[in-house]
């Protein structure tokens, strides 16, 4: 059987000023008959391909499926008078969301049987579920397309009668006012970013809904949330690198929307609530790896912030919980997370103990302030996801809860976890979490499956894998490299692994410099022959690129101001020959205002000068004592190529500019 070809149709694309082609565009329809034939003939091709493994497949699948426990629940936690649980039956395959009043030992109350909803839907998915403050009613969302595009619905608790009300095409979330009336939920734009806040009272037409924020800036995402101790609601946007939240009284949805600070470059922030005051993690004052500061619910904005907990250079704050009598931090050092227990009454501070080498630690549901008791999660690539209850006052861990491995095959101590560190082109030592069999050599000839993701400031965490146990058992090695561009190094880890400089290999040269939002950047490159020099200051709008080759000099500068999120490349790339050369220089990111050119090579000058109220640039070079002027209508997506006369060829033979 041959591999089926896909047809290519020529899609022109443009979006930021940026032209590309994608000769398979017509397959994101998704109910094509053409589209849905061709995913059937790869799916063909695929079983043709590995029909000599297809007992092996069975085999690992019946294994793997034969580790989970098929009638398991959630721990239970309390919250506003009820212990909440979500359970599975054997046999069933959507869970049973219930609550029981006061204690464990009083009858069940089911709030929802997905079950019973997903009927005979090819695909269900429960979104969330939220219960009104007075305990009556619930807001849930369900998705039957599998594009996370949810619908609210409202049940009577006690009737069991579901209201007329019906929201589609929302983010799942509905959050309960105070008034046991209202809700507001958030709305999905055609390319499913959330953008739009309404609210919504129960028992009218949805078509009614107030629209209370619309978030027009489409690098910014809108969520929403209510604090801890249940007295605001928040509306919070957020970009990569900078947020936005504004707040009211859960008890007056009519109340105005108060800005906690508007969106600044750069500036990142999360709010909770306690009492008076308000904690904030934040970046602010360059605080790299965040802070806690505090202030006042009437004064909330940045002059008023006073710091709680201070920023520290060699800990990432990660998250905090807040109880009456103990502040509690989520911290990352060397990598490693951390539970930091600080006593509000005398100050003291210690961290709870974690043997493992590599490991997953992460405070858990806590949701009363007046309490003694911290619930918190551990998990390593050994030991199965656990929850415990840690006594902050008698200082004591009850295990609550683990991950059960069905099979009676699995025993801990058969396995073993290190972390080791590589180095890195660059000469970065980055972190290594390994698993293994104990009978398992480390060896050249051991297989092994390596893992690692960076992006977005997400870090991927040595946890458990009942499924790995199949690999590990049959004398694999599973590898977890921690990349820059998640944070397990920190926030500079991120920002390295967005700013990443590439080394340059040439005999006898250099590489030096630095590609940061935080900081004025550079980079030099200098050999025998060639100096690279590039720099930038982030307050300036100015960009600078230089060369110089033997008698050639070069500059390029872009009036681009800088855009936090946007990945600059200063590239350079070419060959410079005694018979003829060219070279390229290429300043990648948003599209520039402005765009200057000066060359001068040997007797050669060329400028080009593009005005920013202007959309031609004038292309003017001289050859001893002849110049020659022409414009151009300027795209800064094409390439522009100067050939100059043959006599002059044996220095250079022609020299291009591109702006992409």
């Amino acid at each position: 059987m041959n591999a089926p070809k896909a047809r290519k149709t020529e899609k022109i694309l443009t979006v930021h000023n940026d032209t590309r082609i994608d000769p398979y565009f017509w397959m994101n329809e998704r109910e094509n008959p053409e589209v849905i034939q061709y995913l059937e003939e790869e799916n063909a091709y695929s079983d043709f391909v590995l029909k000599d493994t297809e007992d092996l497949q069975n085999e690992l699948f019946e294994e793997m499926k034969a580790r989970y426990k098929k009638d398991d629940e959630s721990l239970p936690y309390f919250f506003n008078g009820y212990w909440y649980i979500v359970r599975y039956e054997e046999g069933r395959e959507y869970p049973i969301f219930s609550r029981k009043f006061q204690t464990l030992e009083n009858e069940e109350e089911i709030l929802l049987d997905a079950n019973i909803l997903a009927g005979d839907e090819v695909f269900f998915e429960t979104g969330s579920i939220s219960v009104s403050v007075d305990n009556e009613v619930i807001a849930y969302s369900t998705d039957t397309v599998g594009r996370r595009i949810y619908t609210i619905f409202f049940k009577n608790i006690k009737t069991g009668k579901v209201y007329p009300d019906i929201i589609e095409n929302t983010t799942g979330k509905a959050v309960w006012a105070g008034d046991n009336e209202h809700v507001f939920y958030i709305r999905k734009d055609a390319s499913l970013r959330a953008f739009q806040i309404y609210r919504h009272k129960l028992g009218t037409d949805p078509e009614n809904d107030i629209l209370i924020y619309h978030e027009k800036d489409e690098t910014f995402d809108v969520s929403l949330f209510k604090t801890k101790s249940l007295e605001y609601i928040f509306i919070a946007s957020s970009s990569t690198n900078e947020d936005e939240m504004r707040f009211i009284p859960a008890n007056n949805v009519f109340a105005d929307w108060k800005l906690i600070q508007p969106r600044t470059e750069d500036l990142e922030y999360s709010v909770e609530h306690y009492q008076d005051d308000f904690y904030i993690i934040t970046n602010a004052d360059d605080a790299t790896n965040f802070k806690i500061v505090k202030t006042k619910v009437e004064t909330p904005s940045l002059e008023y912030w006073e710091d709680y907990i201070p920023h520290r250079e060699d800990v990432l704050l990660e998250g905090f919980e807040i109880f009456r009598n103990y502040f509690v931090l989520e911290e990352r050092q060397k990598g490693l997370l951390q539970i930091n227990i600080i006593d509000n009454q005398n100050n003291n501070s210690y961290y709870l103990p974690f043997s493992d080498p590599t490991y997953t630690a992460y405070i858990g549901i806590n949701m009363e302030f007046d309490t003694d008791i911290l619930r918190f999660g551990y998990t390593s690539l050994t030991k199965p996801a656990s929850t415990y209850e840690y006594n902050m006052k008698d200082k004591t861990t009850t295990l609550l809860k683990q991950q059960e491995v069905l099979g009676g095959k699995f025993f801990p101590e058969n396995y073993i976890s290190e972390r080791i560190w590589a180095i890195a082109r660059d000469g970065k030592e980055i972190a290594i979490s390994l698993v293994y069999h104990k009978n398992t050599p480390k060896s050249a000839d051991t297989p092994l499956l390596l893992y690692g993701y960076g992006s977005y400031g997400h870090t991927v965490d040595a946890t458990f894998s009942s499924v790995r146990l199949s690999l590990l058992d049959r004398g694999f090695i599973y590898a977890i490299a921690h990349i820059r561009g998640g944070e397990y190094l920190g926030r500079e880890w991120y920002e390295d692994g967005k700013m990443l400089i590439e080394p340059v290999k040439s005999e006898n040269g250099k590489l030096e410099g630095v590609l940061s939002r935080k900081v004025p950047s550079h980079l030099t490159l200098e050999t025998p022959r060639v100096k690279m020099n590039m720099q930038y200051d982030r307050h300036s709008p100015v960009k600078m690129f230089k060369l110089d080759y033997d008698g050639i000099h070069l500059e390029k500068h872009t009036d681009l101001l800088y855009e936090p999120g946007v990945q600059y490349k200063i590239i350079g790339n070419g060959k410079i020959k005694d018979d003829g050369s060219h070279y390229s220089i290429d300043i990648q990111g948003k599209p520039r205002k402005a765009f200057k050119l000066d060359a001068d090579m040997m007797n050669f000058k060329l400028n080009v000068n593009k005005p920013e109220d202007s959309n031609k640039a004038q292309f003017s070079y001289t050859f001893n004592d002849y110049t020659e002027t022409e414009e151009y209508e300027f795209d800064p997506h094409r390439a522009y190529y100067i050939n100059w006369i043959s006599s002059i060829r044996k220095y250079i033979q022609n020299f291009i500019v591109e702006d992409h």
